[in-house]
């Protein structure tokens, strides 16, 4: 009996606060001064090592951040270089070879490896062996997951700091959507269901299993899948394989998440919809707002305080990085989403069978190249 006057008090209590501040509960603080506080007062030098699509994004972001320069860029493709110095990058900092540019450009604040996939630990370890303290790598992590796990043993040994670019945990609307959850607006999170369109495991998907490692603060612990190759070649290369698909994963503190990246949605049009025992959270990013739901039914909406284009979550994920003096443990929560990948294509081909997490270090994995 005290069990259930207990959970009806706290429902009151949380009930209460949400009418308290019905009048902007919520919403995100104004976005902070970029590299405010520690280390304000210098000035960074930044490397970014790939020049696709990606990487020119991250170089016009890095162009807009006071305090911060451009170090130097490295790519294979001169004609991708070419495009960097239309930008305004000097000829005098690009470079066809990443050893080179380490060499030459001196000391660097952080690196960040906007490659594909499978090149991210390979020039990640090459920032290490020149002294880096501050790696930022592409998602996903790699497409080795041994290699992945043992970068992360060797940056702690070095004393680096290593992120992985999966920018909703750093966007101050998500952060501010944790808070919510964190105060038990809306409950005990049980489920979160994601929409996200027509997209791909690798690239698409696994921002959101990311986002799901953040909002529960869980690991995942089981995950059943069904993957569906494409018959177009991929955009990024015909080497590379990235299925669409969907999958349900169980994480450790009970909580499910269904992602769902199905060709057959049409356009990536993400919508996610966060459910507590207690009040539900729902997320549009297309249209740049999000509601928390009260057990009353009352309903608070929210805009986006920063729109969700590339440039700008990239300055953000680069402002906080750099801002941090150091960190009380070394970062990689790029390690569930890639271990999730391949438990993905696991279970896809075991006829969707459910696959437990973590995978066993003897686990043989798929011989799979995503971008």
């Amino acid at each position: 009996m005290i069990k259930p006057i207990i959970y009806k008090l706290k429902q009151r209590v949380q009930q209460a606060r949400l009418e308290a501040g019905e009048k902007g509960f919520g919403q995100p603080a104004p976005p902070p001064v970029f590299l405010s506080g520690i280390g304000s007062d210098k000035q960074f030098n930044v490397a970014v090592i790939g020049a696709g699509a990606q990487g020119l994004k991250q170089v016009k972001a890095i162009q807009n951040i006071p305090g911060v320069r451009i170090g130097g860029i490295a790519d294979f493709s001169e004609s991708q270089l070419a495009k960097a110095n239309a930008l305004g990058v000097s000829e005098d900092v690009l470079y066809t070879d990443a050893e080179d540019l380490f060499r030459s450009v001196g000391k660097l604040d952080m690196v960040s490896i906007a490659t594909t996939a499978p090149s991210h630990v390979e020039l990640g370890r090459v920032a290490l062996k020149h002294e880096v303290k501050k790696i930022l790598l592409e998602k996903p992590f790699d497409t080795s997951l041994p290699d992945a796990k043992d970068f992360v043993d060797e940056c702690t040994k070095r004393n680096a700091q290593l992120e992985v670019n999966y920018s909703r945990r750093w966007m101050v609307d998500y952060q501010a959507i944790a808070r919510c959850i964190g105060q038990g607006l809306i409950g005990e999170t049980r489920s979160i269901a994601i929409s996200v369109g027509g997209g791909e495991l690798a690239m698409h998907a696994s921002h959101y299993f990311d986002l799901c490692v953040f909002i529960l603060k869980s690991q995942p612990a089981e995950v059943t899948s069904r993957l569906v190759e494409s018959d177009k070649p991929n955009a990024r290369g015909s080497s590379f394989v990235d299925p669409s698909g969907f999958c349900t994963i169980v994480f450790q503190n009970g909580a499910r998440a269904f992602v769902d990246f199905s060709e057959d949605l049409g356009p990536k049009n993400p919508l996610i919809v966060i459910k507590g025992d207690g009040g539900q959270i729902t997320v549009d990013e297309s249209r740049g707002f999000w509601t928390l739901q009260s057990r009353s039914r009352k309903v608070w909406s929210f805009p986006f305080a920063e729109p969700m284009k590339s440039e700008i979550t990239f300055k953000r994920v680069i402002c906080e990085f750099l801002s941090r003096a150091s960190l009380p443990t070394i970062v990689y929560d790029g390690i569930p989403s890639l271990e999730l990948i391949f438990a993905c294509h696991l279970s896809n081909q075991k006829g969707g069978v459910p696959v437990s997490l973590p995978l066993p270090a003897d686990q043989k994995l798929p011989e799979v190249l995503f971008p």
